[in-house]
């Protein structure tokens, strides 16, 4: 029985390997029959006479075996509309961001007492409202991870606005790149990282920074403040910072 025709569908595959056909292709027909395929078609038509019957009569020319039902075609609608929508959503809205910012905002509390600036109050700002408060907020601010590079992680609508860019031009940037190249700017802005990384405070206020936009052209970042963003476990993850008031040099 079941061992005899195991054994016939080995020696069937063998035999199209030494023949340099498709060994698969031989096993198949080992186990199914020679017609498999015909019988199959033959299966799927009977399938769908039986479907025909059970609906109403369609002229010829508008039947198409290859139609999803319905209720499959109503699936793949709702699927493209979230993937639409999905596709629409602003990369600085998403749940990842929202995430972060909340991060931002337990860190910020956290190291400096008080919580972020939001206008209205960010204690006042639900979990769906985060994203829009801090995109549309009145300051700049921008968040960069904790690798060597100090890359960008988010900026508000404010801080695309001062370095001179979009949302994803700037994300996954640098940061050097967006600090005036001069030696002075860089030493400084070097030494407010440090200060954010090993104080027992883990924030550093400062009166002003030198930044650059993708041009590079020099920004002049007034009443700067920077501190430590951790995880939930209490880990450090990056850095924020926040700055009221910028002008071109």
């Amino acid at each position: 029985g079941g061992s005899r025709s195991a054994a016939a569908a080995a020696a069937a595959a063998a035999a199209a390997a030494a023949a340099g056909e498709d060994p698969g292709d031989a096993l198949i027909k080992a186990l199914l029959g020679a017609d498999w395929e015909a019988e199959l078609l033959d299966d799927l038509a009977a399938v769908i006479d039986e479907e025909d019957e059970q609906t109403p009569a369609l002229p010829q020319q508008q039947r198409q075996l290859t139609q999803p039902p319905a209720s499959a075609a109503a699936a793949g609608s709702v699927q493209g509309a979230a993937f639409d929508a999905e596709e629409n959503e602003e990369p600085w809205a998403d749940e990842v961001t929202g995430l972060l910012l909340g991060l931002v905002s337990i860190s910020h509390e956290k190291y400096l007492g008080s919580p972020v600036p939001l206008p209205g109050g960010a204690q006042a700002i639900g979990e769906e409202e985060r994203c829009g408060a801090f995109w549309q907020a009145p300051w700049a601010l921008f968040v960069v991870d904790d690798s060597t590079q100090s890359c960008i992680e988010y900026v508000n609508e404010a801080a695309a606005a001062l370095f001179g860019g979009g949302y994803l031009d700037l994300f996954g940037r640098a940061t050097h790149e967006l600090v005036a190249a001069d030696l002075t700017a860089q030493s400084e802005w070097a030494y407010a990282v440090q200060k954010v990384e090993e104080s027992t405070s883990f924030n550093v206020a400062l009166p002003q920074l030198e930044l650059q936009d993708l041009a590079g052209q020099r920004v002049v970042a007034r009443d700067v403040t920077m501190w430590r963003v951790d995880s939930l476990e209490d880990t450090a993850i990056g850095m924020a910072v926040l700055v009221k008031s910028w002008q071109l040099a």
